[in-house]
């Protein structure tokens, strides 16, 4: 299936006449008529693709900061499918999935994996690994919500890892990099809030933030939506978009993919 997504507008076309050149000759003269084509698989996300590649372009964005990166994933979607260029920082403590990072940065040159959490306060932490490394949390598991992640959303062993402030890091490589618009990406299953409050000194540098905020409690002492929201604006951060993390979650949404700007009062 292909889509022609014209503006705002989504168009579909069913066929199995087209040849990949085909596509590519096709695809070359929309581009030229300002109309984009969209595979299938690619419209659950598209409208969360297009906002963030417009919003790093709006602000300037030069670096991006990927904490919780598990084995890669938002790396490969900024490249593939934002578009985005620039230097990639990304920090993930789970060993297992640090590993398969470190393997893959040979690939991109400007892809930079540090092995630590980021966390309010410098020191060690335990960090709870589960059948599914996606669910890997500082927190505990908490299923009762949500009874379909209660196999993947499972410990099976508990590591101490290190745990940095933004801001004891953030300066450094920013000098190393040669950058000073970063956008700043949140997973950590749980554990945003605490990464921002080592952050208080950075966020200056920091036009905008993309963080994840439950809507169903999937571990325990998680922030509610309504808490995360009021605890950000507190914070100077204004609401930007919203979308949900997993578009297949229907009727109910367990948690969304939130962005948030620096409230200029200009």
């Amino acid at each position: 299936m292909i889509v022609w997504r014209v503006k705002h507008a989504v168009i579909w076309m069913t066929g199995s006449a087209f040849s990949w050149k085909v596509l590519r000759m096709l695809k070359a003269i929309l581009d030229a008529a300002g109309v984009e084509l969209v595979a299938k698989w690619r419209i659950p996300r598209a409208s969360q693709t297009a906002y963030l590649s417009r919003l790093l372009r709006t602000l300037g964005v030069d670096c991006v900061l990927d904490v919780g990166a598990n084995i890669g994933q938002y790396r490969e979607y900024l490249r593939s499918h934002v578009g985005f260029k620039g230097p990639i920082i990304s920090f993930e403590p789970h060993p297992e999935c640090l590993a398969v990072c470190r393997q893959s940065m040979s690939s991109d040159s400007l892809w930079h994996v540090m092995p630590y959490a980021l966390g309010a306060q410098a020191g060690k932490m335990d960090f709870h690994l589960t059948k599914d490394s996606q669910f890997s949390s500082f927190l505990e598991p908490e299923n009762s919500a949500t009874p379909q992640f209660e196999s993947t959303n499972k410990v099976d062993r508990t590591v101490t890892v290190d745990v940095v402030p933004l801001d004891d890091v953030l300066p450094g490589l920013m000098r190393q990099l040669r950058v000073g618009r970063p956008f700043l990406k949140l997973d950590t299953q749980g554990f945003d809030l605490e990464v921002l409050k080592g952050a208080s000194s950075s966020l200056s540098s920091i036009p905008a933030l993309q963080t994840e905020i439950s809507n169903l409690p999937i571990y325990k002492n998680i922030s509610s939506m309504e808490a995360a929201f009021r605890q950000l604006r507190e914070w100077g951060w204004q609401l930007g978009c919203m979308f949900p993390t997993n578009p297949e979650q229907f009727p109910v949404s367990v948690d969304f993919d939130t962005y948030f700007l620096r409230f200029d009062p200009r």
